[in-house]
């Protein structure tokens, strides 16, 4: 198999990963980039905590997180 078509075959898989996240076929492609280079720069962490990280900045970056309130004791 060519290059050319397993990277065909990937990006097709991307555009259909990236709709369930609402992500373009390019940011999921990038996405799983991430992801992976996180893994292999912190093998100590289990896979689901990096993806919750990743998750997380995006939220963050995308400004959908709320403000922490702090419960006051009455």
């Amino acid at each position: 198999m060519t290059r050319s078509i397993i990277l065909k075959k990937i990006y097709f898989q991307a555009a259909i990963e990236g709709e369930k996240y609402s992500r373009s076929a390019d940011e999921q492609f990038n996405y799983w980039a991430r992801l992976g280079k996180a893994c292999l720069d912190n093998p100590e962490l289990p896979t689901p905590f990096v993806v919750e990280c990743l998750e997380s900045l995006e939220e963050s970056r995308s400004g959908q997180l709320s403000p922490l309130i702090p419960r006051t004791d009455s």
